[in-house]
């Protein structure tokens, strides 16, 4: 799906909702389109279509992608949610709630 499409889509928002994900099973390639690009793409599609607020839900520990003993797997999620946090540019309303990590 392109921005413009998208930002047909969520036209008239008030707020956009980022809350999907790869979920358990896929890999890391997967983890980037879907947790990094997908949220990338829905933040560029809500400030073409003038959505003001834009909803991320993610994760605590986004910095622990490098710690010993993390799966490689999780840890490109990590990378991936972390990259996605920098697609607030030209949001005028961003929030990021934040689930904690177990360890």
């Amino acid at each position: 799906m392109s921005v413009s499409e998208l930002a047909g889509q969520v036209a008239g928002a008030d707020a956009v909702v980022f809350a999907a994900g790869a979920g358990p099973g896929s890999g890391v390639a997967r983890k980037d389109t879907v947790d990094r690009a997908a949220a990338e793409l829905l933040a560029r599609a809500a400030v073409a279509a003038g959505v003001r607020r834009y909803v991320l839900i993610s994760l605590m520990g986004l910095d622990r992608a490098a710690d010993p003993g993390v799966d490689p797997v999780f840890a490109a999620y990590l990378v991936a949610k972390r990259a996605a946090r920098g697609c607030r540019s030209g949001l005028s309303g961003w929030t990021g709630p934040f689930c904690g990590l177990v360890s």
